[in-house]
Parts: structure tokens; sequence; C-alpha cells
């Protein structure tokens, strides 16, 4: 594995298992491509799927026993190029990458439900109201006040319920960042 990958959640998140594996690239030769790091076969029916192989050549190995895949020749060991690593770690973010933010929930009459709020809030290990965005602006109500709580914004997908310019009186403030309390 490269030196790089290590650092990368996304390729921790990888190296976990139980994830839905795309399906492979091919190149212009019809040979399926793999990324830096592989370890696990993405051949559709394979019974080794869940198989953590040791490293991304043992998998190789794993591929040829499969006739309907065609590998391109292996790459010579070496570094790999700040392009190469960004195309790499592109790859996993946007397979393996943190999930979308929930949204916010509400309640039948169409309110922010403060009850559901704090019990998402409570799993992030969020349990002291107000946050410092809401405690420092006059009116504020923690945690339901859009665009200015910094708990909804760091937590829920704000921008999903809640248009910005329906909120002018919060062109002139910045939302207070809190500190990283998971």
């Amino acid at each position: 594995m490269s030196a790089f990958l290590g650092h990368l959640p996304s390729f921790q998140r990888y190296l976990e298992g139980d994830n839905t594996l795309p399906n492979y690239d091919v190149d212009a030769n019809g040979n399926i491509v793999l990324m830096a790091g592989e370890v696990f076969c993405r051949v559709p029916g394979c019974t080794s799927s869940n198989f953590k192989f040791s490293n991304t050549g043992n998998l190789r190995n794993h591929l040829k026993t499969h006739a309907s895949v065609s590998l391109a020749p292996a790459k010579k060991a070496g570094r790999y190029t700040n392009e190469s690593k960004m195309t790499i770690a592109a790859w996993y973010n946007q397979h393996f990458g943190p999930p979308a933010k929930p949204r916010i929930p509400f309640t039948v009459r169409g309110e922010i439900s403060v009850k559901e709020v704090k019990k998402h809030l409570a799993t992030k290990h969020v349990v002291t109201f107000p946050c410092g965005a809401c405690a420092s602006k006059q009116g504020a109500k923690c945690p339901i006040t859009p665009y200015t709580c910094a708990y909804l914004t760091r937590y829920f997908d704000v921008a999903a319920d809640f248009d910005k310019d329906d909120y002018p009186e919060l062109d002139d403030i910045d939302v207070v960042a809190i500190e990283d309390d998971e």
C-alpha cells in the first residue's frame, strides 16, 4: 500500500469492507483498471468478493483466475506523481467518502423538530445548548435557527431545506465555528 493512502479516511473506510463496490472501469484495450491499494475483488458474482487480499499484487493474481477479466501488465514500482495521487484519492473519496449530511427533520406542522434534531446531535456527542453562534445572536434559538446555528450547519444539510436568500438578516453575520466534539 502506498503511504499517502494510509492517511485518507475514505481509503480507511474501503479497507473496513462491507462496502458496495463499483464495477471495474476498463481502458481502451478492454483491460480492467485497478486503483492503487485495492484489495477486494469487484468481479460480479465472485465468491471471494468479501475476502480482503493482503495487497494489490495478490488481488491481481486472483483476478487472473477469472476468464472474463483482462488485466493490463503491472506498472513498474515507483513513486506516484501528484496528479496520480489526486486521481486515486478522488476515486476513493467518490466511492467511499463520508456520507451526505442528513436532511433536517420536521414536525407535521412544518417546524424543525427540536426533539429529533437533539436526538441526532446526541449521536455526535453534542449535548450542550446553545451553540456559540446561537448564544451570540439575539433571538436565535438553538438548534433550530437556519444559517445561524452552528450545530445545524455542521450536522445537517441546511441548504436542502432552506434558501439562504430568505434570510437577509444573516448577510452581515458569520456562522461561529464550533469545536470538534466528536
